[in-house]
């Protein structure tokens, strides 16, 4: 645990071999997307320090902050009221564990994943048999860990979990219906509202014409 007897001079050496015997816990998922601010909610009071990945990023001593690891310099604060420290404008390479040691019997631990920001999902209409309505669901240039979704209300209706797209073929029952293709991360979800009406309403129309116009006029170019 942190220890208060060490001054600033051996601070580092001090807290790295505590931190070492220590167990961190209990821990807390947090995920943001590149750009994002977040906030570690464990208060350090007086004195505490801020590690990421088992490196000593920050001190409070005295209640006042020094920060230790330049490139936090712009991007970590620590607020004097609610003691709480907050990373802001969060990159790939912030990603991973952070723990706070203070005053208490306890680390508190952090483990922050960072995600891209998602791509608003796109419809288009299959064209593979034009006697059906597929819409496809897709989302360009999606970053990993992307899923795309097709939905009706709550109700799954298809799913892709390891690609970028998702066909559906939309059942009669449901020409006039309301449906949703989702984009999903970890981080954020993106949607985009479909009438089914607008894409399948008139060329479905328009295909029963052909079709029984078809009917007509090849018995007679048989003969």
């Amino acid at each position: 645990m942190f220890n208060p007897g060490c001054d600033d001079k051996f601070l580092c050496l001090c807290n790295i071999l505590v931190i070492i015997s220590s167990t961190a816990e209990p821990v807390e998922n947090i995920r943001v997307l590149v750009g994002g601010n977040i906030t570690l909610r464990e208060p350090v009071n007086e004195e505490g320090i801020l590690t990421h990945k088992g490196e000593l990023i920050a001190q409070v001593f005295n209640g006042k902050m020094k920060i230790r690891k330049e490139r936090f310099n712009k991007k970590l604060m620590w607020n004097n009221r609610t003691r709480f420290f907050t990373i802001t404008n969060i990159q790939k390479n912030d990603s991973g564990t952070y723990d706070i040691d203070n005053e208490k019997s306890e680390i508190r631990r952090f483990i922050l994943s960072v995600y891209d920001p998602l791509p608003p999902p796109s419809v288009r209409r299959s064209n593979e048999d034009p006697t059906l309505c597929s819409l496809l669901c897709y989302v360009d240039g999606a970053p990993p860990l992307t899923s795309v979704v097709w939905m009706k209300g709550q109700e799954v209706m298809n799913q892709s979990s390891s690609y970028s797209s998702v066909l559906l073929t939309i059942p009669e029952q449901d020409l006039n219906s309301s449906l949703t293709c989702a984009a999903q991360s970890p981080a954020e979800n993106k949607t985009m509202e479909v009438e089914v009406t607008t894409w399948c309403g008139d060329n479905n129309k328009d295909n029963n014409n052909n079709n029984n116009r078809h009917r007509k006029i090849c018995p007679k170019l048989l003969f």
